[in-house]
């Protein structure tokens, strides 16, 4: 299938806006049966709705670039570490979900993607010491925000870990990439009186003046930062 070329597209949810029944939902997920499968296995009622919601967002992007499992296979596969992507289809993908909201990027190009919940009421500086380099702690200490800072660290630090393939646990030890490396876009998002980082990486700067932002069952408000 022909596709445009450097294009990004990113669909945002409202987890709390699922009101039809959950298992329905999976069922009807184009996927595959492993994928269903996994998020069936998911005891955690919330866990699995969060899922499920990115991965209904990551549906709405394909079916916005007119692919859909009619005309192609979309089924999902996961390597030894975990990270997802399609078995046959030439585009890449990576999906989050924090608090209330989940997203998924689709690209054409390799992508990572990060959103969080910007919880005000964690000792930030205390985690930044633990998880961040020198330089970054201070930077947090140093912040008039440090939530806001914390955040837009950590969201860029995930979401480069998921291009690259690596766990969470990579964080503490992940430096970020000069910009000539890889290439990153922010997004302050607010739901009601929630705040939230968002964090897209890309291998190709060329792709970051075409990132599309779709939306799924959502009032979610953005601005780039």
């Amino acid at each position: 299938m022909e596709q445009k070329n450097q294009y990004c597209s990113v669909c945002l949810g409202n987890i709390n806006s699922l009101t039809e029944d959950t298992e329905s939902l999976i069922f009807s997920l184009p996927f595959g049966e492993s994928e269903k499968s996994r998020l069936l296995s998911i005891k955690n009622p919330e866990s699995q709705k969060s899922s499920l919601c990115a991965l209904l967002c990551l549906e709405e992007a394909l079916a916005k670039r007119g692919i859909t499992k009619d005309i192609c296979d979309l089924t999902i596969t996961r390597d030894k570490n975990g990270k997802p992507h399609f078995s046959t289809l030439p585009l890449f993908f990576s999906i989050s979900h924090s608090s209330s909201v989940c997203a998924a990027a689709l690209c054409n190009t390799p992508v990572g993607i990060d959103v969080e919940f910007i919880d005000t009421t964690r000792d930030i500086k205390a985690i930044s010491k633990r998880f961040f380099s020198l330089a970054e702690y201070e930077r947090v200490c140093a912040s008039n925000l440090p939530s806001d800072t914390f955040y837009a660290f950590w969201t860029k630090k995930e979401a480069f870990a998921k291009i690259l393939g690596k766990g969470l646990s990579s964080i503490c030890s992940l430096d970020l990439p000069s910009e000539d490396e890889y290439s990153f876009r922010k997004y302050l998002l607010e739901l009601k009186e929630q705040r939230f980082y968002l964090s897209i990486c890309l291998d190709d700067d060329r792709y970051l003046s075409n990132i599309e932002i779709l939306k799924y069952q959502t009032s979610i408000s953005l601005s780039k930062i």
